[in-house]
């Protein structure tokens, strides 16, 4: 993925070898340039790694004196304020010089960190202060992984990087791994591996020239927490005021961009707000392999209906005879934060970026909207364990309780989105530019001030769908909101597509051990191939069953996995013949011993 990778320290420990060789790691695909800039006498070595862009290609940023330095990756959205634009249509930070952002650091100092809105991540030299600050975007969506040692300071927006030069993280944070069983993904800005951090979301953290580190930060969610709630009308009012001008900012851009739509709320709203001409944004959507998902059809009649091509890109017989790339790319790429289940987003996003080069998602439009959380603890089962790794579970469980205990919309945007969710994003990023409006600092701010029933429930999104363009509310969506109905069948047709969504779900992963017994027992005649494939576009009970059980024998049976000393040997064994027999469903198990095996082998192991 793009971004930063950088190493601090007056001492000799560290050379330009081992610099070269952390960039050199987080180089996935052909199309990634890479450069780095040195200055010896302030002990700094930085690299970056981007897809080509307007930045890239000029980086070191510098100011007119070249008294200050900076070396950026991400993308920024700023306001017409921001810029001093005074006309209507908001523009994209790649429509300008990117000289930009130094020239703010000279009229605001550290302040001007304040004014970035979107992902990003920059290191500023300020040579005349002899000093450097590394920082962040406030929700840490833009990772920043670091090492701190005795005579240095090491950092990544990949750990891959840090895990390559210094041997003593090779090895899994215990308490982190049962963060990683638990619930995905470690949380409390921990890594999966020993001595390596994140850097919090907000963070600005200067270095000085004696080589103290002053980790300070730019913003907190208490900020946002304590605005006054606005009256319902008032709310609706500002809400559409700042919509028409936040949706098209994330349009705007020299080169293509293409929509991921589904059928949901999220993307409708972009459509309708987007402010995009008939042709100029092709769509297209991700699908399975079974029959055209509820997605697929909804989302095609959105596109016809705002005059834009479409297009399908489906999880293929080609993906699943290529999975052991893909899931050892996705582990690598992701630093083991999207699991194997996950190894489909690389697939896809990579046919995507033929489409275009910059995706635009509605990606965490529920979660900041309308109080979407959908994580929860829920370990494989603990046989799977050795007794004394069970330990680190129940630990894993209370920190995740004890991490919910503040605003719910603040746990969504600082917590959930850069820690749990962060996996599918890093994976597509790996293979284009992803944007969302979901996550702009104009949009949030404002949530923070909605009445508590306007996030309670969809009715906010389908007033503003109503009140924009091409009449999308006349289009029923994939969980049967809005369309042209009476009362009685809408409430049906969400009936109807709740209960296909409950039994799919039991069909693919929550098929328990009875219904699979009793569903092998009657096969041809069960109703798996009449359910799969309506909301879900992957089914790995099936797949882990039939055409990848050759594969979860090979890495799951193979002596160096069965003896990791956190597992049960003998389960891991029992769990591999039930399920591949199609008699028991242990797709979660499944998914979790082989994750954690490419991560030792790939990010660990090899590095040794």
């Amino acid at each position: 993925m793009p971004g930063l990778v950088g190493i601090i320290s007056k001492t000799n420990r560290y050379t330009s070898e081992d610099f070269k060789k952390m960039i050199e790691c987080m180089l996935h695909e052909s199309f990634y340039i890479s450069d780095f800039y040195e200055n010896k006498g302030l002990g700094v070595h930085i690299g970056w790694i981007s897809h080509k862009s307007l930045f890239t290609d000029c980086l070191p940023i510098y100011n007119d004196t070249r008294t200050v330095g900076l070396i950026f990756t991400g993308e920024l959205f700023p306001s017409d304020e921001s810029l001093g634009i005074t006309n209507s249509r908001s523009v994209g930070i790649s429509h300008i010089d990117p000289q930009y952002l130094v020239r703010l650091y000279d009229e605001q100092g550290d302040d001007f960190i304040k004014n970035l809105n979107g992902w990003f991540a920059g290191f500023l030299i300020d040579f005349i202060r002899g000093r450097a600050i590394l920082f962040n975007d406030r929700y840490g969506i833009h990772r920043l992984y670091y090492y701190e040692g005795k005579d240095c300071f090491i950092f990544s927006s990949e750990a891959k990087a840090i895990l390559r030069i210094i041997p003593e993280t090779r090895e899994f944070d215990m308490e982190s791994l049962g963060q990683l069983f638990c619930f995905g993904a470690p949380i409390e800005n921990r890594s999966l591996f020993s001595k390596v951090k994140l850097i919090p979301g907000g963070s600005l953290w200067r270095f000085t020239k004696d080589m103290k580190i002053i980790k300070d930060t730019y913003f907190q969610p208490c900020i946002w927490e304590k605005q006054s709630i606005l009256g319902k009308g008032d709310f609706l009012e500002v809400f559409q005021h700042r919509i028409k001008k936040i949706i098209p900012r994330y349009f705007a851009s020299p080169n293509p961009v293409a929509i991921s739509l589904t059928g949901g709320l999220d993307t409708r709203m972009m459509m309708a707000w987007g402010d995009v001409k008939p042709g100029a944004a092709p769509c297209f959507t991700f699908g399975g392999m079974y029959r055209d998902c509820f997605d697929i059809k909804v989302a095609r009649k959105v596109a016809k209906a705002c005059g834009q091509s479409y297009q399908v890109i489906p999880i293929d017989k080609r993906f699943l005879n290529a999975f052991s790339s893909y899931a050892e790319k996705t582990i690598y790429i992701s630093d083991g934060c999207l699991d194997v289940c996950g190894a489909s987003e690389v697939y896809v996003n990579g046919i995507a970026r033929k489409i275009a080069p910059t995706r635009i998602t509605g990606n965490y439009g529920g979660e900041v909207s309308r109080s979407i959380n959908y994580i929860k603890p829920n370990p494989p089962d603990a046989g799977l364990f050795n007794p004394d790794f069970i330990g680190f579970l129940t630990a894993a469980k209370k920190e995740f309780n004890y991490s919910q205990h503040c605003h719910n919309l603040s746990y969504a945007v600082f917590k959930m989105i850069p820690w749990l969710l962060y996996g599918r994003l890093v994976a597509a990023q790996s293979q284009l530019t992803v944007r969302t409006p979901y996550t702009d600092n104009d949009f949030v701010s404002l949530m923070y001030q909605a009445p508590e029933d306007v996030r309670s429930t969809k009715a906010l999104f389908l007033r503003m769908i109503k009140n924009g363009k091409f009449n999308l509310d006349q289009i029923m969506t994939d969980r049967g909101d809005a369309g042209n109905t009476n009362f009685i069948f809408s409430k049906s047709a969400r009936l109807y597509f709740e209960v296909l969504f409950k039994l799919e779900y039991y069909y693919s992963t929550g098929m328990p051990h009875w219904l699979a017994r009793i569903d092998h027992t009657i096969r041809p005649f069960n109703l798996e191939a009449q359910i799969l494939g309506r909301h879900k576009i992957d089914n790995y009970r099936v797949w882990f069953r039939d055409e990848l059980a050759s594969y979860v024998q090979e890495i799951l049976l193979a002596p160096r996995t069965l003896n990791r000393p956190y597992l049960n040997k003998k389960f891991v064994e029992k769990i591999v013949h039930r399920h591949i027999s199609g008699k028991y469903n242990y797709v979660k198990e499944i998914n979790a011993v082989l994750t954690t095996e490419l991560i030792q082998r790939l990010l660990m192991d090899r590095a040794n």
